[in-house]
């Protein structure tokens, strides 16, 4: 039997649930039964089942119990159980929002639903989703040629421009009117240049302003102006000055009738860059006085561009508006998944809202909540948020995009931009809003590498992903640690510093000049600038000593635990002390004797130290004594540069390298199999012999935590409690056996230790009491 159907029936409009939906779908198939698995965001499977098919019909509810979006695959089967069928649809599940709370918001969406010809949309489908979504405006057009259709001065507005008014109230929205556009009653169908059709376009704009002031909350001065598409019968050279005259003749005519009402001006396309000459034509013949707002589209796919272009176009309007700037808004944007992935278009949206509200933007609308038509590879027609109806994949289905919008407008809404976190070295974009006394910070990654951070609190926060799914953290030690990728993640509570968790090889430079200092009493230091020694930074830092004992110390922040090599850049001179650095009471380094004769600016490598935990760290630099020809105690200090280390591969000790030694009698086998290496060492005794050993000494290249591992073939004539004896740094472990019976050909872990730099470490075997003890390999592996 091949089934001849498979659909799936939407029980919501889009397949877009709130929180406490029943989130159903009627599968209507011909088939004996249907498999259905969906998985998230992130392609994990959230759930799956197989339900019985009935009267050609199978119901199937599902309960991911968290927000975001997901994709729903189903299958028809006959009775034997074969798949014959197979299809697929989105959903999304969305947080209750009431837009009545909000009274702030930065966020629109365009649509076209206020009209009738081929790219028509449905107000009643559309503006419910908008809703849903959690934007506060919708940006769409009442066209002029709908309003002044026959007659010159007579204005029929239509059945759908108050249907969609009616929906758009009914659904807590409003309205960016864009005012537009050419009208065949009026200088040929061409953009407006006549006396008449100045005024005519004006009048009609007001009209309609008029008709619907509670509604209307911004208007736009037509739309892209700069470019052909919308300027018939005008040259390049032609249209600012065209537009201007256009911006003169209807400004005052609508402030007139809505003296409260911003006048959105420009409305550039996002070709702009390409049409610098339009703007600064514009400004410079007085575009600025007609307008309360300026807007720009920007497509580019890389919101990292936008700032620059903000700063821009504010440094062009301050320098024609006498370096008075004007709120700005960019009315449309968006990303294609004609040529880019649901998930690109996703963390992109997401991104570029965030960079654009940081940046100062008064509005941002995204273009466009549907898509145009069904032709997935249209670029222009593809910017949806959720699908054209007549997309395969189900009408009005949610796009990633949706979910990650959605998510943003809940909690950004209602907010005001803070702060950037400057965090150099990194390629983490913080960004920090307040709402009340609440405090929301937005972070990713601009490369889109996974990359670590360390906030620094004393208090829990809550992280919420980017489907808008929350959780609370608490610290450990004053510390959250978080994985920051390209999906943008908002952290809400009280946090004091963001630092991003370096890699081993990273270099932090801490300019001591800089830094919170102490010095011991009656002692001073003071900062040196100028070109001697060849400082870095603003200077260097000069410590007045008198006498052996005399200190300055530093607060120098440690970014997050682990080992660190450490070098101090100094300047030495024929008055220097010698110093000792200490770290949390430690010596670090051996004394450095800073005279010479004349000056020498010198970096020194002082080793290796492990932090245990991050944060501000005391680095004393101790005056210890003075070179015989010194004049005496000072020291002049530049910076100290942390390195991050690791160790990179496991350190390991076979018993035929020249780390493994042994004493008295032990012997060499390659039998049986199941060894490390080459062979094994054995020894047989009938009574434990501790002096009868093998020893394993690792070259170890940094202190820190190591897991301890030994391997040994195994059989039964092994000893079942061989003694061990583990030193590790001035510590000593002979609690330790091990049944080497049992476990053969795998690395046991034996234990954690904290191991010192160099080769005073050993792990010792003796012979046990019965039976053949074994020393084979052993393997250290670093843990921090």
């Amino acid at each position: 039997m091949k089934a001849a159907s498979l659909t799936i029936v939407q029980s919501v409009m889009g397949n877009i649930f709130y929180e406490n939906d029943a989130k159903t779908f009627n599968v209507q198939t011909d088939g004996a039964s249907v498999d259905w698995s969906y998985t998230d965001y992130w392609g994990t499977t959230v759930e799956s089942g197989t339900t019985l098919v009935s009267s050609g019909s199978a119901i199937i509810t599902v309960n991911p119990n968290k927000y975001g979006w997901f994709q729903l695959l189903v299958k028809a089967k006959d009775s034997s159980g074969a798949a014959l069928l197979q299809t697929e649809t989105s959903f999304a599940v969305v947080s209750n929002f009431d837009l009545n709370q909000v009274t702030s918001s930065h966020f629109s969406v365009q649509t076209h639903a206020a009209r009738t010809d081929g790219i028509a949309q449905d107000a009643s489908v559309l503006l419910p989703i908008a809703k849903k979504l959690g934007v506060k405006y919708v940006r769409d057009s009442f066209r002029w040629s709908d309003i002044e259709d026959t007659t010159k001065g007579i204005y029929n507005f239509k059945s759908f421009h108050n249907n969609f008014m009616n929906t758009l109230t009914a659904n807590n929205l409003s309205m960016i009117f864009t005012a537009a556009l050419n009208n065949p009653l009026y200088d040929n169908g061409n953009f407006p240049t006549s006396t008449e059709a100045l005024a005519a376009y004006a009048n009609y704009a007001k009209t309609a302003v008029q008709r619907f002031p509670s509604q209307i909350k911004w208007m736009e001065v037509w739309n892209e102006p700069d470019i052909k598409t919308y300027t018939m019968g005008l040259t390049p050279e032609q249209r600012p000055g065209a537009y201007f005259e256009l911006l003169k003749a209807t400004y005052p005519v609508v402030k007139n009738a809505a003296p409260t009402l911003p006048i959105i001006g420009g409305v550039v396309a996002s070709t702009y860059q390409a049409n610098a000459s339009f703007p600064n034509t514009l400004f410079s013949l007085g575009g600025l006085s007609y307008m309360d707002q300026f807007s720009f589209h920007n497509y580019n796919t890389d919101p990292n561009i936008l700032a620059g272009d903000i700063t821009d176009f504010n440094n062009r309007i301050n320098f024609y508006n006498n370096n008075v700037t004007i709120p700005m808004n960019m009315t449309e944007y968006g990303i294609s998944t004609a040529n880019f992935s649901e998930e690109f278009q996703a963390y992109r949206q997401a991104q570029k809202t965030i960079l654009g509200y940081a940046n100062g933007l008064n509005l941002m609308s995204s273009y466009n909540l549907q898509d145009k038509i069904y032709d997935p590879t249209n670029v222009d027609n593809s910017r949806g948020l959720v699908r054209n109806p007549k997309d395969p994949k189900g009408a009005y289905a949610p796009k990633k995009a949706f979910s990650t919008y959605a998510a943003l407008t809940r909690q950004l809404s209602n907010t005001t931009f803070s702060s950037a976190d400057k965090l150099s070295n990194s390629s983490i974009a913080s960004y920090t809003f307040t709402k009340g006394a609440e405090t929301i910070r937005t972070m990713w990654t601009t490369d889109g590498t996974a990359q670590g951070v360390s906030l620094h609190t004393n208090s829990s926060i809550m992280v919420t992903d980017i489907m808008g799914n929350s959780s609370k953290r608490t610290p450990v030690n004053g510390i959250i640690q978080l994985t920051l990728t390209q999906n943008v993640q908002y952290i809400k509570g009280n946090v004091t510093r963001v630092v991003p968790n370096v890699s081993t090889g990273t270099v932090t430079t801490a300019e001591v000049e800089g830094l919170p200092t102490t010095v011991s009493s009656g002692d001073s230091h003071t900062l040196i600038t100028g070109t001697a020694g060849s400082y870095s930074g603003t200077g260097a830092d000069k410590l007045s000593a008198n006498a052996v004992d005399d200190y300055v110390t530093y607060a120098v922040y440690i970014p997050q635990p682990g080992a660190y090599d450490i070098k101090v850049k100094s300047i030495r001179f024929s008055d220097r002390g010698t110093y000792q650095l200490v770290i949390d009471g430690m010596s670090v380094g051996s004394r450095q004797d800073e005279y010479r004769s004349s000056t020498l600016s010198t970096e020194t490598d002082l080793g290796n130290y492990y932090f245990g935990t991050a944060g501000n760290k005391e680095f004393k630099f101790q005056i210890v004594g003075k070179n015989a020809n010194s004049s005496g105690y000072t020291l002049l200090l530049d910076y100290v540069k942390l390195t991050k280390l690791s160790v990179d591969q496991d350190i390991i000790v076979d018993n035929t390298d020249s780390g493994a030694t042994f004493h008295s009698r032990w012997s060499t086998s390659d039998k049986p199999k199941g060894y490390y290496g080459t062979d094994y060492a054995h020894h047989k005794s009938t009574s434990k012999d501790l002096k009868s050993w093998a020893m394993w000494t690792p070259d170890i290249p940094l202190e820190g935590d190591y897991k301890l591992y030994m391997w040994w073939p195994s059989g039964p004539n092994r000893a079942d409690a061989a003694p061990l004896i583990i030193q590790y740094g001035a510590s000593t472990d002979t609690g330790q056996t091990v049944n080497q019976k049992v476990g053969g050909g795998t690395w046991n872990l034996i234990g954690t230790y904290h191991l010192m730099p160099g080769s005073g470490n050993y792990v010792k075997v003796s012979g046990a009491d019965d039976g053949f003890t074994i020393a084979d390999a052993v393997r250290f592996e670093w843990v921090h």
